[in-house]
This record gives structure tokens, C-alpha cells and sequence, in this order.
């Protein structure tokens, strides 16, 4: 008769888990709280004042619009490249002074229409700027109570 054998694994299944190592030089850092500072102020530029970039975020538009408006924004890049290419064939030097790099480099278009695209989906009905104003109220309504004037007196007391 056989005796059965147990099979002792080589590597201790122990050993395997990862051990957190903490390094002493870096500093304990906490994550910043979500409600840590004002994002009112931050808003008002991104709502009211937003960038050439940003204001496609901003504006309300409809839902056909909002899948016109990636591709015609993909033909400007088209376009924008054949005035580079242009440029370019004429005058070399000139090119690279105006442009700040040697040749015309050629855009993505299909990354950058699912980057405009996803840009304009948040417009649909102006869902960005009404979430936008919507925070910017809440933060300012929060911050009513705060009014003192100079020397922590209520301006509009008596």
C-alpha cells in the first residue's frame, strides 16, 4: 500500500502579500476635504469668464446640436492644418517664426472629435452652467452669514 504524499509548497503563500511600505522622508499628507476652500470664485471664471476652450462647456445648446457641432469644430483643425500646410510651402522660415516649430504637425482628428464631442455633450440643455450656477449660489448663500464689515461690525447693523 501507498502512503499518500503531502506536497509542501516551496513558497510561503504569506510571503506573497504586498507589506505597505511607508517611506519616513515624505510628510503625512491627508487629502484635501471637498468642501475644503471656496470653488465659488473659481466658478464665476469658469461660468461667467470662461476661455475659448472652456466655453463650449458653457454654452447651452440642443441635443442636434451638440452632435453637429464635434464635427465642424474637427473641420476648423482640418482647415487650420491646410493654412499651416500652406504657410509652410511658401515660406519655410517665416513658418517657423509664426507657428514656433519646424513643420506642420499633423492633428488627430478622431481624438479630437471625441474630445470636442464630449465638450458639447455637456452643454445638452446648458446642464454645465446650471450645475455651475447652482454650486456658485449654494456657496454664496453659505457665506451670507459672514457679512462684517470693518472692525467685525455688521454693516447693515445698527
Amino acid at each position: 500500500m501507498v502512503k499518500p504524499v503531502s506536497i509542501k509548497p516551496r513558497i510561503n503563500p504569506a510571503d506573497l502579500i504586498r507589506k505597505k511600505e511607508v517611506d519616513p522622508t515624505l510628510p503625512d499628507t491627508k487629502p484635501a476635504s471637498v468642501s475644503e476652500g471656496g470653488v465659488g470664485p473659481r466658478l464665476v471664471d469658469y461660468v461667467f469668464n470662461a476661455t475659448r476652450e472652456k466655453e463650449r462647456e458653457v454654452t447651452v445648446v440642443s441635443h442636434i446640436e451638440a452632435q453637429l457641432l464635434p464635427q465642424v469644430d474637427v473641420l476648423d483643425t482640418m482647415w487650420q492644418f491646410a493654412i499651416e500646410i500652406a504657410y509652410f510651402r511658401q515660406d519655410a522660415v517665416e513658418y517657423e517664426q509664426l507657428y514656433g516649430q519646424k513643420r506642420p504637425v499633423p492633428p488627430n482628428p478622431i481624438g479630437e472629435w471625441v474630445h470636442r464631442k464630449a465638450q458639447w455633450n455637456k452643454s445638452i440643455a446648458g446642464m454645465n452652467l446650471k450645475s455651475g450656477i447652482d454650486i456658485t449660489l449654494a456657496e454664496t448663500e453659505a457665506r451670507s452669514g459672514e457679512d462684517e464689515g470693518l472692525n467685525k461690525e455688521d454693516p447693515w447693523g445698527e
